[in-house]
């Protein structure tokens, strides 16, 4: 193969990655310009609470792919409307099985996110996130599927950042996939049991009981023991 078909077929892979992210920045560009997560808010989905309801009801299954795909496209472009959408896969679903809805859609989601970074932005982030990916590598010391499935459990580290940097490390796919399922499922169980109350709530904060921390510092808890145990065998 001569040295000029290599660099065209270097070019056009180029190429094709920057029309690819075109492509996907265009699609965000446009979600963020309708301000579609004004129509994803606590008070708009209990507004249509009722209707939807309804809408299950006839249309079971294909309620369930147009969930899917709604909570997978915000969890792709960061739209900060998870937790609503989860509580409603509560209301609509019921507990296992809006749950199981939810955590698909963001399975699917984050995967996507995860594939985006490692293999076309990873030489790019990687270059400008050096000194964070190192101190956080260094952090997690060969538990990067530990440590990721901890970030989900706080709830407070946005999709982007966990799926970046676990793109950023050497894990593989499949265990990315895992660690948002064991970060999502026990989770989402949670929300989605709250949501049965969607009606009655006033802010998404109203699920933040006493009982409902106190349930995922537990979680968070029990992912953390092998770790704690692997720390104190080493002072030893």
């Amino acid at each position: 193969m001569s040295v000029q078909v290599k660099r065209d077929r270097v070019v056009n892979k180029f190429y094709k990655k920057i029309l690819f992210l075109v492509l996907v920045a265009s699609v965000i560009g446009l979600l963020y310009y309708l301000d579609i997560k004004n129509y994803l808010t606590l008070e708009f989905i209990q507004s249509y609470s009722h209707a939807l309801l309804e809408k299950v009801e006839r249309h079971y299954f294909i309620s369930i792919v147009l969930f899917i795909g709604a909570l997978s496209i915000s969890t792709i472009v960061g739209l900060p409307v998870t937790i609503p959408l989860i509580l409603l896969s509560g209301y609509l679903y019921g507990t296992f099985w809006g749950a199981v809805y939810s955590t698909v859609a963001v399975v699917l989601g984050c995967t996507s996110t995860f594939l985006i970074f490692r293999y076309l932005l990873k030489d790019f982030l990687k270059e400008r996130y050096h000194d964070q990916l190192a101190a956080f590598e260094g952090k997690m010391q060969g538990d990067t599927l530990q440590y990721l499935v901890v970030l989900h459990y706080m709830s407070i580290v946005p999709f982007f950042i966990i799926n970046l940097f676990g793109a950023l490390t050497t894990i593989s796919l499949e265990k990315f996939m895992l660690s948002v399922v064991l970060g999502s499922f026990p989770l989402y169980l949670i929300y989605s049991f709250t949501g049965q109350q969607l009606s009655t709530m006033k802010k998404v904060s109203d699920i933040f009981s006493p009982s409902i921390i106190g349930a995922m510092v537990l979680l968070t808890a029990l992912v953390l023991v092998p770790t704690i145990v692997k720390s104190i065998k080493k002072r030893r």
